[in-house]
This record gives structure tokens, C-alpha cells and sequence, in this order.
């Protein structure tokens, strides 16, 4: 069966791609991601979506220019939209602490989802294959396992989805052969000083030609058979977690406690494993003794401990249920936002995908409204003195709130409001040159009131992205 068919068959079983969506393609110039570019330009009519390339510069390797001019050829040949970023993941990897694999993920996978945001696309595909499954799984097995890391890579996860992982890379050199398609080559794939590389240049090569010539296609089988032994597991788990509170953007989650009593430890590893990767992302780095924290603190009666988890989360005991939480935002990609702030200078929309908002800030009539109408997506505000600011509360703030003389801390305002402490981090204070001027869906500073005379306003509006 030719790529074609067997993406085209994929597509169907997983249901990866849905007629009338659009589909941010990420493309580094090699030969699977120019393979998965033309797959899909040559599937999008018969399935009904829309592409666009996006490439994204780590600022680790030089002479990067025939890579980004090769895509951007073949986009302009296509007809479709073609992205370009950049990044400095080497200061991201010292700034963070990471390794520059892991910083060079982060980077990548923040610039592709800020893409697919602001064009509006539904999935972002990468060009993992049939290959780099096998090197997967036998990389787990090597760095000791758990039966997560021996499923492999899924066909999707989040917004992103791997249209070709069916496809050998033998495959689709053949696909790029027929349609006498160029493609670069990346000299690191050849450095076997990585331990991905040695797997795919030494090891996998040795095992077939030595034990067993269809190697790769038992890790295959293998790979499948403990991605469906693990859904059948995780489906009895279905329930048992608390939905993400209104406006948390996935970042804290809850499990009650009279949902996990009488659960056995490979059952709280598996519902552990699963709130880890579908509320939080977190899919390597977390080993035995995070789990068996965690046990630990499902059986404690103290209120209030804290376990630190892997990637800033943290489970913590409040009121018998455990919380998992973010603990700070996911690093700023572009523009003016850092870790805990962006800076807005005037009126327009707004993507800020590191708060999982998008925040449109317009000038309107003032109507009939004459006073600031406070709720989580929307406010009516006076006037603005840009800049604006968006972060995160800071110990000491204050404002006055709608109505009174004095000001009042925030931290006291939350509690009043009863606020969950899991909560307060997640909450963004808006402030201007002023002072603090609104906290959505808690308070609005009395400055900001719109007297009966008004003419005009400025009308915040959020919403989830």
C-alpha cells in the first residue's frame, strides 16, 4: 500500500482531521515533514480541509536559510499560507533549567500552537513515522518503561496529530521520489553522540540483522497492543476527575476524595498517569517515586501538604481532595509576554496563548449602561490609560472596589469572594498606568465607573482560545 492510501485509511480510523478544518502543517525542510506537506495537499479536497506550513527556527543551527526558502517554495507552489518563527532556545534552555531537546520542544510546540491560534486551525501535524515509533519504544524500553512510554507515540495528542505514523521512512522516500520532490538534510540526524540517533544508526540495525529481521515490526505490534490494553484500562477511570474549574485553562484539576477510595496503586498510577497527560500535557520525566508521592499524599489526613511533580506541577491535599496544579505559567513565546505579564498599547484583539485567552479591547457608545457591567468575559471601563498590563497577582496589591471610598487588598477581596487559593494564580489583574483597574468575574476599580453624561467607553471582551 503507497503513503497515500495508508494515510488516507489512517485518517479515517483515528478521525484525525474533520471536513471543513484547517491544518497548520509544521515543516522543517526534511524529508518526512515535505512528505506529510504533500500527502496532505494531495488528501485535502477528498477529506474537505485547508493547509498552511509553518517553520520555526531554534537559532541553534546555521544556514537554516535553504531550509525556510525550500518551504517557503513549496508553499507559494501549493497556494498556501506559509509561517516563519524563530526562538532562542539556547537562553531558554539556561533560563528554565532544561536541556536544549526539551527547551527546543517547548519553544517549538509554543510557536506552533500560537500559529494555529491566530489562523484559526483546528490541528497541527507533525511528520512523526513509522520509524521514529520504533526508535520511541525502544528508547522507553532502554531508559526503563512504565506501559505508557511502551505505547509509543499516539496518532494524536491535544491539538496536534501525526497523520504519516504509519508510514516507513523508506516509504515516503520513495513518495518524495516519484513526485521529484527536494528535500534538506539535517547533519545532526547524523550524530551519533545522541542516544536517538545511536538507536536508529547502530542498535535497531544490529538487532535485525542478528535476532530478528522483522524487529521493527514486532515493536510495532508491541506499541499497538499496549495502546489498547491501556484504553480498555483508563475507560473504567472515566469520571473520576473533576472538570477544570470555568476559566483555569486546564491548569487545575481535582479529584474528589470519595472518587478515589478503595483504588488500587496500579489504578491511582494510571488515573495519575492520565490527569498528567491530558490536563497538563506532562508525557516524560515523571518516574516511580513521583507516583509513590502521591499515593503518599492520597492516604495522609493533613490538609495542605504539597508534592512538587515534574514541568512546575504540584498535587496538593485541600479539604480531603487533591488538587493538581500548574504552578507558573508556560514560558512567553513573542511579542511583550513574559512568564507573568504582556503589555498591550492601545485598542485591537489580542491572542495570548500563554493565558489560553484571546482579549479584544474596543472603543463603543457608552448606551444605557452607566456603571461597569463585571463578569468573567466582559467590561465596561471608563476610560484606559495605556499601556495595559495583564499578569498575575502580586503579594500587596490593592484596589478600590466598585462603590467604596478606601482600597482593599486583593488577597482579602478573594477570600471574601471565596476564591479557591488553586484559583488566584489563574486570574489575570488588569492594570494600567492607574492602578489596578479589573480582576474578571471578582472586582472593577470605582475609578473606572461611567458616569450618566458618557458618551464613549472601552469594552473589554475575553475569550478562550
Amino acid at each position: 500500500m503507497d503513503c497515500i492510501k495508508k494515510v488516507s485509511a489512517f485518517l479515517s480510523k483515528q478521525k484525525l482531521i474533520k471536513s471543513g478544518d484547517k491544518v497548520l502543517v509544521a515543516v522543517s525542510g526534511g524529508p518526512d515533514s515535505i512528505s506529510l506537506l504533500f500527502i496532505l495537499d494531495e488528501l485535502k479536497d477528498k477529506f474537505g480541509f485547508e493547509i498552511a506550513a509553518a517553520y520555526f527556527d531554534h537559532g541553534i543551527r546555521t544556514g537554516v536559510e535553504r531550509e525556510i526558502e525550500l518551504v517557503r517554495r513549496y508553499s507559494s507552489k501549493l497556494g498556501i499560507p506559509f509561517f516563519l518563527g524563530a526562538g532562542d532556545v539556547p537562553a531558554v534552555s539556561k533560563r528554565l533549567r532544561l536541556g536544549i531537546e526539551e527547551a527546543a520542544r517547548l519553544e517549538r510546540f509554543g510557536y506552533l500552537e500560537s500559529t494555529a491560534n491566530k489562523w484559526g486551525a483546528r490541528g497541527i501535524a507533525l511528520g512523526h513515522t513509522a520509524d521514529d515509533q520504533v526508535e520511541t519504544i525502544l528508547h522507553h524500553i532502554i531508559r526503563g518503561s512504565g506501559l505508557r512510554g511502551l505505547a509509543g507515540i499516539p496518532a494524536s495528542r491535544g491539538h496536534f496529530i501525526r497523520p504519516i505514523l504509519t508510514c516507513t521512512r523508506s516509504e515516503l522516500l520513495d513518495f518524495l521520489k516519484s513526485r521529484k520532490l527536494n528535500y534538506a538534510v539535517d547533519k545532526t540526524n547524523s550524530d551519533t553522540s545522541l542516544m536517538r540517533n545511536r538507536i536508529r544508526h547502530r542498535l535497531i540495525p544490529y538487532i535485525t540483522k542478528n535476532f530478528n529481521p522483522r524487529f521493527r515490526e514486532s515493536l510495532l505490534r508491541l506499541g499497538e497492543n499496549v495502546a489498547e490494553a491501556l484504553e480498555a484500562l483508563t475507560g473504567r477511570l472515566d469520571g473520576l476527575v473533576s472538570a477544570p474549574d470555568e476559566g483555569d485553562s486546564f491548569e487545575s484539576v481535582t479529584l474528589k476524595s470519595s472518587s478515589i477510595k478503595g483504588l488500587s496503586d496500579f489504578e491511582i498510577f494510571l488515573l495519575v498517569d492520565s490527569i498528567l497527560k491530558e490536563n497538563f500535557g506532562i508525557f516524560q520525566d515523571v518516574d516511580k517515586h513521583h507516583y509513590d508521592s502521591v499515593k503518599r499524599l492520597i492516604s495522609t489526613s493533613t490538609s495542605g501538604k504539597v508534592v512538587q511533580l515534574p514541568f512546575g506541577i504540584e498535587t496538593a491535599k485541600e479539604h480531603g481532595d487533591i488538587v493538581f496544579r500548574r504552578r507558573r505559567a508556560k514560558s512567553g513565546r513573542g511579542g511583550t509576554s513574559d512568564m507573568n505579564e504582556c503589555t498591550i498599547t492601545g485598542t485591537g484583539e489580542f491572542n495570548l496563548p500563554d493565558w489560553g485567552m484571546r482579549v479584544t479591547i474596543e472603543e463603543v457608545p457608552a448606551g444605557d449602561d452607566g456603571k461597569i457591567r463585571n463578569d468573567s468575559g466582559t467590561g465596561y471601563f471608563r476610560s484606559i490609560r495605556f499601556p495595559l498590563r495583564i499578569r498575575r497577582r502580586k503579594m500587596g496589591d490593592n484596589i478600590r472596589p466598585f462603590g467604596m471610598k478606601g482600597t482593599k487588598k486583593l488577597s482579602d477581596i478573594f477570600i471574601d469572594k471565596k476564591v479557591p487559593l488553586s484559583k488566584r494564580d489563574r486570574i489575570p489583574v488588569f492594570e494600567d498606568k492607574g492602578g489596578i483597574f479589573w480582576i474578571p468575574g471578582v472586582v472593577s476599580d470605582e475609578r473606572m465607573r461611567i458616569g450618566p453624561k458618557a458618551k464613549r467607553a472601552i469594552r473589554i471582551t475575553i475569550d478562550k482560545i
